[in-house]
């Protein structure tokens, strides 16, 4: 049994992330031909630069620097639509292997991280605090977009906030280290 997860979607600029591994992580996949998404970017800390995958104007595929998307980064998404992107969650273990959980490396400075979640059924936000325990005193901020608003939301540590399932953050550690839902 697999479940359906919908991320919402808004003509311009999204943030997102996947909540949890796709079955088949192949950008085509995901993002099938029919879908409205045109640009897929995503941050590579490592490295300090864009990754970038396009629509391809005569096969309608992706093309670029993204093969594959995963629950362990955030992404921007461009689209002219209001369609969301609908998930089928993959079973939690098969006879060919067990579950696996990920964790989310984390460089020092700016990292565009997900909010993964290993729960059933699945919340809508997790206190950001608990999210980013793991990273201890080194996390400072956590930024999110708001495309409905054109606006950006912050959380610092210490202080009450969640992070919201399906979205993507730009989060700033003082050092590395990882996140472990």
């Amino acid at each position: 049994m697999s479940d359906d997860q919908t991320i919402s979607l808004l003509p311009g600029w999204n943030l997102i992330s996947l909540p949890f591994q796709p079955p088949n992580p192949a950008i085509n996949a995901v993002l099938p031909l029919a879908h409205p998404a045109l640009i897929v970017m995503t941050w590579d800390a490592e490295t300090e630069q864009w990754l970038v995958s396009r629509r391809d104007p005569d096969t309608g595929l992706f093309t670029g620097d993204i093969a594959v998307l995963t629950a362990t980064t955030g992404y921007w998404v461009r689209t002219d639509s209001d369609r969301g992107l609908v998930l089928s969650r993959p079973q939690q273990s098969t006879w060919a292997a067990p579950p696996v959980i990920s964790v989310i490396h984390v460089a020092e400075g700016w990292n565009l991280v997900p909010v993964l979640c290993t729960s059933r059924p699945m919340p809508e936000a997790i206190d950001a605090n608990f999210y980013f325990a793991t990273l201890g005193e080194s996390w400072l901020k956590a930024v999110t977009y708001d495309t409905a608003t054109d606006s950006w939301d912050s959380l610092v540590p210490h202080y009450k906030g969640y992070v919201t399932v399906g979205k993507g953050y730009w989060l700033y550690a003082a050092k590395a280290g990882v996140i472990v839902p």
